[in-house]
């Protein structure tokens, strides 16, 4: 008789420890990759302007967005603007003549090639321009009689993505930059 009640605590502890032990990995998961914020913690980096700030695009470090705005002298034309985070200060890339945009549907802002694409009506009519992040370096990529709009690179670098009406419809088209 003993020996049953010796078996049976052995048993009771074990199966305790075990339930102990998983209750304690249980409390220590991480919450799924996907949970929902509990607060809306968004930060205003352009509340100083009256402008029309739009399209921002994350430098490829993070550290600096691209957006465009009308906040040059005769705020009428879009242009382009860079900004660190958490600086006041902006710096034009395009002039205030030209109407330019950034159009975020990707990448607008290339890590690997280190350059900015945009479509930009500058010439007449929308096409697709390349530039260095100090507005330097200014490419004419497409010459079309059609609309180009909201370019994005590939992930290397090597091409460039946009739409474009040139068959009569809305379509996607890819412009290898080799």
């Amino acid at each position: 008789m003993v020996r049953t009640t010796w078996r049976s605590a052995s048993l009771i502890i074990a199966i305790s420890s075990l339930c102990i032990a998983f209750l304690i990995g249980c409390g220590n998961k991480k919450p799924a990759k996907h949970s929902q914020p509990t607060a809306d913690k968004a930060v205003n980096l352009t509340s100083d302007s009256i402008s029309e700030d739009q399209n921002p695009a994350f430098s490829p470090d993070g550290q600096s967005i691209l957006f465009s705005s009308k906040r040059n002298v005769n705020g009428e034309n879009l242009n382009i603007w860079k900004m660190g985070i958490g600086e006041e200060l902006t710096a034009a890339l395009t002039s205030e003549q030209e109407a330019d945009s950034v159009n975020m549907p990707g990448s607008s802002w290339n890590g690997s090639s280190d350059r900015i694409c945009f479509s930009s009506d500058r010439t007449g009519n929308d096409n697709i321009w390349m530039m260095n992040p100090d507005g330097g370096d200014l490419v004419e990529l497409t010459k079309n009689p059609a609309k180009d709009w909201e370019p994005t690179f590939s992930p290397d670098g090597r091409k460039v993505a946009f739409e474009s009406d040139r068959s009569g419809n809305l379509d996607i088209w890819i412009i290898d930059l080799k």
